[in-house]
């Protein structure tokens, strides 16, 4: 099946469309060494990273209170990059060829919001999931279906790009097609995805299929 088959293409946002791991190390090491009274060496944060969410690790050395670390964040936009210059104009083109954009991330919304601003992407998505819309978190399918029940389209209609096995597993159990963006992987992937992206330009090729 070629991509102009589908009618809608939905992204996950850290690890797919933008890389905050330097601003996530950023964040964290405050808030550990706080916690733990001593010193936390960046690479064993980046490590951490690579099996686990910024909240899954704060959770492993039993932190549980998060607004110092968004705050901290917040503080470190400028360290949050696009893995490619080109992914407005991308996206640009899909929306010229009739696909609908939209967002589906475990990101905190105004975190979401924020980025998608600064890299001029906000306009060009018609739905934005968030932990703010749906208490559920991938992989269960439930923001995924959300998503497309705003929309008003079908999981057949859809394709969910991720760059890691829950949004895979999220894809299939909503019944949408899965991408994975390979640029972001950061663990080993063990799940099959429907299809694999290499850059940014290969959603556009693949429209572009017969």
């Amino acid at each position: 099946m070629s991509l102009k088959n589908y009618n809608a293409f939905l992204f996950d946002l850290d690890g797919t469309i933008w890389d905050s791991e330097n601003a996530f190390v950023e964040a964290l090491k405050p808030v550990l060494e706080e916690a733990l009274c001593k010193s936390v060496q960046k690479e064993l944060i980046h490590e951490r990273l690579r099996e686990n969410s910024p909240i899954g690790v704060m959770k492993d050395f039993n932190v549980y209170s998060f607004n110092r670390f968004w705050r901290e964040y917040k503080q470190n936009y400028e360290s949050v990059t696009l893995f490619f210059d080109n992914t407005e104009n991308v996206f640009k083109s899909l929306k010229e060829r009739g696909v609908t954009l939209g967002i589906v991330t475990s990101l905190k919304k105004s975190v979401s919001l924020d980025l998608l601003h600064k890299f001029h992407l906000f306009e060009l998505m018609s739905v934005i999931i968030t932990p703010s819309e749906t208490t559920a978190r991938k992989p269960s399918p439930i923001p995924l279906l959300k998503a497309l029940s705003s929309l008003q389209i079908t999981s057949e209609e859809a394709i969910y790009v991720g760059n890691n096995d829950i949004d895979i597993m999220a894809a299939k159990r909503a019944r949408c097609s899965s991408g994975l963006a390979t640029w972001g992987v950061r663990s080993p992937i063990s799940e099959n995805p429907d299809f694999v992206f290499n850059k940014m330009e290969d959603l556009l090729s693949l429209i572009e299929a017969d």
